[in-house]
């Protein structure tokens, strides 16, 4: 298992766009920006949707994510990790 560090979660799809891992070669890099996209959810899902529609490349999202989403009821809730190694 190949360990990603991210300098920081991307707050907006330009964002995660200019980060070097959205290349999206290679499996455990794809699956980092993932859950950095995720724990967007909780703050602006709109946002959140909009990077993994960018992650899921000519595949946008069906809709279930709003349809499933329910007031008061938060991704983070799921309990999402991410741990964020700053380079030294």
């Amino acid at each position: 298992m190949k360990e990603i560090t991210l300098e920081r979660l991307p707050a907006t799809v330009e964002e995660l766009a200019a980060m070097p891992q959205a290349a999206l070669t290679v499996p455990e890099e794809v699956a980092a920006l993932t859950v950095a996209a995720l724990a967007r959810f909780p703050e602006n899902q709109e946002d959140a949707v909009r990077m993994l529609d960018f992650l899921r490349g000519p595949r946008p999202l069906n809709g279930t994510v709003s349809k499933r989403s329910v007031p008061g009821k938060r991704i983070s809730d799921a309990v999402i990790f991410c741990r964020i190694f700053p380079r030294e």
